[in-house]
């Protein structure tokens, strides 16, 4: 059933956890009135924390099961699974994007995940309150980096607009070109 026992276990606890948060935030968001919804914030940090609550009754061995995941043999599976994971939420939180920013909103929720379990599992504060803080805390890291790189975009855009500009007042008065 398991060919190679503990880390097919392992994988299909990991998969089990992601349908039963899929199944939780697939009820959330149907049942919700939309007028009231949540912010996307609130909605992937209450994800998350969800998500990872259902690792709290194996922490004692969960760091093995941390080093299982990241083996040669099974790293594709969790990869696989942690790809899936995000996919779920961002889904369930209404990300319909189709451009770049599918991949990036992608990268940053699997490192806000991984980063939040692997300072859970050393966390030894009462309900893991230290490691929501640090999920929070890494959350308001990423909106900001965000918030910068739009700023940095917007910069990007307004700069090439004026030497679109620019060039195109050189073109009509003929002046900077040489082969002319």
């Amino acid at each position: 059933m398991f060919p190679r026992a503990g880390a097919d276990l392992l994988l299909y606890f990991y998969k089990s956890c992601n349908q039963q948060l899929a199944q939780q935030l697939q009820l959330e968001t149907s049942t919700q009135d939309p007028t009231t919804r949540t912010s996307t914030r609130v909605f992937v940090c209450d994800a998350v924390q969800t998500r990872l609550s259902m690792i709290i009754p194996y922490m004692d061995h969960w760091p093995q099961g941390i080093a299982t995941l990241m083996s040669p043999q099974i790293s594709f599976d969790g990869i696989k699974l942690l790809q899936e994971l995000v996919d779920d939420v961002w889904h369930y939180a209404g990300d319909r994007s189709s451009d770049l920013t599918w991949y990036s909103k992608r990268i940053a929720l699997a490192a806000l995940y991984t980063s939040t379990e692997l300072f859970m599992v050393q966390d030894k504060s009462n309900d893991y309150t230290a490691t929501w803080d640090f999920m929070h805390s890494k959350m308001d890291d990423l909106q900001m980096l965000a918030s910068a790189l739009r700023e940095v975009q917007q910069g990007t855009d307004l700069v090439s607009t004026a030497l679109g500009g620019f060039g195109s007042i050189r073109n009509i008065l003929g002046v900077g070109d040489r082969n002319r």
